[in-house]
């Protein structure tokens, strides 16, 4: 049983790394303390345009069809900033 990501998976992965480290590092104390809700939906507009919303939804209703691994691998990335 192999339990590598494939491609697809590292690579939506290190996006969710990256943008996590850059965006979402930077403000989490803040967004932790605070209820900075215009900074919060700040946040989730980007999420959003990088296609993190969609990534376990149908193509059938607009998401990217990438799979629970795929949104796994992203969550877990983002939860780490």
């Amino acid at each position: 049983m192999n339990l590598d990501l494939n491609e697809e998976q590292k690579l939506i992965q290190d996006t969710a790394r990256e943008f996590a480290q850059a965006e979402l590092a930077p403000v989490a104390a803040s967004l932790d303390q605070q209820d900075d809700e215009d900074l919060f939906h700040e946040n989730l507009k980007k999420l959003a345009e990088l296609g993190f919303m969609g990534l376990n939804i149908s193509d059938e209703y607009g998401g990217a069809e990438a799979g629970v691994v795929a949104f796994s691998a992203a969550m877990t990335e983002i939860a780490r900033a």
